[in-house]
């Protein structure tokens, strides 16, 4: 996450984080992956349930294909 802070996308980090133990440090971040993994999937559901969102998140997952060189595009 170049040049992102983690209070950047909602992990905000106060002074009892700091003072935790890594164990203590690790539970919390991953509570808050398991936060962001949820949130993903109310956001895939309701794409999906939408004719129109659905139909954007697929030319978007097409175009990052074609820029990645995962997917060719041929001229005739």
């Amino acid at each position: 996450m170049e040049g992102l802070l983690l209070s950047d996308i909602g992990l905000e980090i106060d002074d009892d984080f700091e003072k935790a133990s890594d164990e203590e440090k690790e539970e919390v971040i991953n509570y808050y992956l398991d936060s962001l993994d949820l949130k993903r999937k109310e956001l895939e559901d309701e794409i999906q349930s939408n004719e129109e969102l659905k139909q954007l998140s697929e030319g978007i997952k097409f175009m990052e294909s074609v820029y990645k060189g995962e997917t060719q595009i041929e001229k005739e």
